[in-house]
């Protein structure tokens, strides 16, 4: 499963690029923590647990624009701080990292 980090609202809601939404969401009555429990249940943060009872690792790029890397942290910490391997790249320049990526997933699925 694929997933590059929880806490979406927190880490969606403020960003620079929702801001007009926000706005707009805000002058008919919407907040944050409306927002929030309607998210909660597809939040991965939600899951956060559970996925801590897996065996996991985290693939997640250091500059990404839209998974900020402060969903990634959030949801590492839930899920009990699993490995995690960043890449100094964006979010659509991890494609050039997928052979590294490959690799690793072969690596640690044929390990004992």
């Amino acid at each position: 499963m694929l997933l590059g980090g929880g806490g979406l609202v927190d880490a969606f809601y403020d960003h620079p690029q929702a801001k007009p939404y926000v706005r707009i969401y805000e002058l008919l009555g919407g907040n944050k923590d409306k927002v929030k429990a309607v998210i909660a249940p597809a939040d991965p943060l939600t899951l956060g647990g559970q996925i801590a009872r897996r065996s996991v690792v985290m693939f997640n790029a250091s500059r990404d624009e839209i998974v900020p890397p402060s969903a990634t942290k959030a949801l590492w910490e839930a899920a009990a701080q699993p490995r995690i391997i960043w890449y100094d790249t964006t979010h659509y320049g991890a494609a050039l990292y997928i052979p590294q990526m490959f690799r690793v997933v072969v690596d640690y699925l044929g390990s004992p």
